[in-house]
């Protein structure tokens, strides 16, 4: 059996309207980003439910919200382009029942039903065996026309538990003191 993988759960996010005192609170998020005007809130949950895992986008001004990407896997690293009209995110999602599950970028603008997804291992111009980094966040550049992302080599399949770990050699060590 191999091991399961772990997620950790989010924790409440409470959004507090100073105007009015009014307070809405978000379950299990663990990131969350506001575009630069203020008018869009992009969170990501981590539940105990898998159901729930996901990224979103909340209209400030009336509280509706986008599912952009949801269902059980990790989602990250939200970049908001300068105009704050687009978002960039990456999630493990589409694989992420495999061992190894290799990261994904994703794209919204507002106006859109969901968030589309632009980048993956098997997309074109991404050196044969690298993926999406998950450890360089998605950029916009200065006028938003462009989306720079990182990628890395894939990463190597978990070790088999079945596989016994050398025995350690005995040694004696000797020092001065």
């Amino acid at each position: 059996a191999t091991p399961e993988k772990t997620k950790t759960a989010g924790t409440d996010l409470v959004i507090r309207d100073l105007a009015t005192g009014q307070e809405t609170t978000i379950a299990e998020v663990n990131n969350y980003e506001f575009n630069k005007t203020g008018s869009w809130l992009a969170y990501t949950v981590s539940s105990t439910k898998a159901e729930n895992d996901g990224a979103f986008a909340r209209k400030m001004s009336d509280g509706s919200v986008v599912n952009l990407q949801k269902g059980k896997g990790n989602y990250k690293s939200l970049a908001w382009d300068t105009a704050g009209t687009q978002i960039a995110f990456l999630s493990d999602q589409a694989e992420y029942d495999k061992k190894v599950s290799p990261y994904r970028l994703y794209y919204w603008k507002a106006g859109d039903a969901a968030a589309q997804e632009l980048a993956s291992a098997a997309t074109k111009g991404i050196a044969a065996g690298h993926v999406v980094s998950d450890n360089f966040a998605p950029r916009f550049t200065e006028d938003g026309q462009r989306l720079m992302l990182g990628t890395a080599p894939a990463p190597p399949p978990p070790a088999d538990p079945a596989v016994k770990a050398p025995t350690p050699t005995k040694v004696d060590l000797w020092s001065y003191k």
